[in-house]
């Protein structure tokens, strides 16, 4: 079984210290991008803004 050649894109979100970071793997040629926020909401409004570009990405 054999790797794919490109890697899957992903996204997620981490309770962090006094905030929120919001990591993105593998989309757009970038392989991490890290976006920290202070409250959740504004993570969550980034987050979702993430999903469409991780599925289209990945071929979803």
């Amino acid at each position: 079984m054999g790797f794919a050649e490109k890697p899957m894109a992903s996204t997620g979100k981490k309770k962090l210290g006094d905030g929120w970071l919001v990591l993105t793997l593998n989309v757009g040629g970038v392989p991490k991008r890290e976006m920290f926020f202070r409250s959740e909401a504004e993570a969550d409004v980034y987050l979702l803004s993430q999903y469409p570009l991780v599925h289209a990405e990945n071929g979803q």
